[in-house]
């Protein structure tokens, strides 16, 4: 399961579907959207790039294909090879103009400290100055008109699966259109490239 759902495994003999049920009160979680998941898989899943959900309901409860393959890590992820065939389901899934709504990276930040203040939460001693270079960013990233599109949002590791034909993603509950870059850094920084690491899965995506 995941912050704000649980998985299961439906099996009937040999078949066997995953089966992802929404806790209550889930789409108040940070900035998860359960309508625009199920419309985000269904569009990745045309991609190729997804499992296919086979029913789902208002609520965002779906059932779907279950994925036999490896769920990447870290380790794996650096070690066997991986970068070309994420960067593969990554070219197809941001060759997609599908727009679920809009993401903004800044904003998902600003819905967590809200949050923090809401429950009386303390920040870091160090978070001021983080947050500062991060909203220079912002700015910076505005002024560039940076690309967009269809993006997954929400890249650990553990989203990632390689299956026998070729590398599935999964969770999408934070898809949208937004910054291509958001995913290629939630793809690199989680998996714990080193900076060559990180320069050669960007080459890869785009070489020049």
């Amino acid at each position: 399961g995941g912050a704000n759902n649980v998985n299961l495994v439906v099996a009937v003999d040999s078949d066997r579907w995953a089966l992802k049920i929404r806790d209550p009160g889930s789409e108040d979680f940070n900035n998860a959207a359960l309508a625009e998941a199920v419309s985000g898989q269904i569009e990745a899943a045309h991609l190729g790039v997804a499992p296919r959900i086979l029913a789902h309901s208002a609520d965002g409860d779906f059932i779907s294909e279950f994925l036999v393959g490896e769920t990447l890590r870290p380790e794996p992820i650096r070690t066997k090879h991986y970068a070309r065939p994420m960067v593969e389901a990554l070219q197809k899934l941001h060759s997609s103009s599908f727009a679920p709504r809009r993401l903004d990276l800044f904003d998902d930040i600003r819905v967590f400290l809200r949050g923090a203040e809401e429950v009386g939460g303390e920040l870091p001693d160090e978070f001021g100055a983080f947050w500062d270079l991060a909203q220079s960013f912002e700015v910076a990233l505005n002024d560039a008109n940076p690309p967009r599109s269809f993006v997954h949002g929400d890249l650990v590791p553990q989203n990632f699966m390689f299956c026998q034909d070729g590398v599935k993603l999964v969770d999408f509950d934070y898809c949208g259109q937004s910054l291509v870059a958001v995913d290629l850094a939630c793809a690199t920084s989680p998996a714990e490239m080193t900076a060559e690491e990180t320069e050669a899965f960007l080459r890869l995506y785009a070489p020049q």
